[in-house]
């Protein structure tokens, strides 16, 4: 009798579970938060397959837009959150996706903090890409406080 060829792990899941072990190292460093904040939105986009991630926070006065990383800056902007999905998750905390894009919260003592959201390079996002988004989400909470 033949025994089962054991299972190969699914490259990209592999790929995905080795980045989230290197953030987990990043955000566990020491150094200024927005080299931080770059290096976990950095690997997010590379996780996601993302042309951009953004990062907005909630303040006492609205939220703004504060960080975004592309293929090929991380800038800082002080900007007005004008993607209604975006303001949305700020609201209700809720993540989501909408087609080519993955919504999540950031949480701080369990009132909703700010958001990060990512934009599909190629395709649209399913709920294995908000998963990835939240997991971030959580990794840029923990900076952030």
């Amino acid at each position: 009798m033949l025994s089962p060829e054991p299972q190969r792990p699914d490259p990209r899941r592999q790929a995905v579970r080795d980045v989230l072990r290197e953030t987990a190292n990043v955000i566990n460093g020491s150094g200024p938060v927005e080299l931080i904040l770059e290096a976990v939105c950095s690997r997010l986009l590379r996780a996601a397959d993302a042309s951009e991630v953004t990062l907005a926070l909630a303040g006492a006065h609205g939220s703004s837009v504060r960080w975004r990383r592309t293929r090929t800056s991380f800038t800082a902007v002080d900007e007005i959150v004008d993607d209604p999905a975006a303001r949305a998750v700020l609201i209700d905390g809720l993540p989501r996706v909408e087609r080519e894009r993955a919504y999540a919260p950031l949480r701080d003592d369990g009132r909703v903090s700010g958001a990060v959201w990512m934009r599909a390079r190629h395709g649209v996002y399913d709920e294995d890409a908000l998963a990835l988004c939240e997991a971030f989400a959580g990794y840029l909470s923990l900076a952030l406080q």
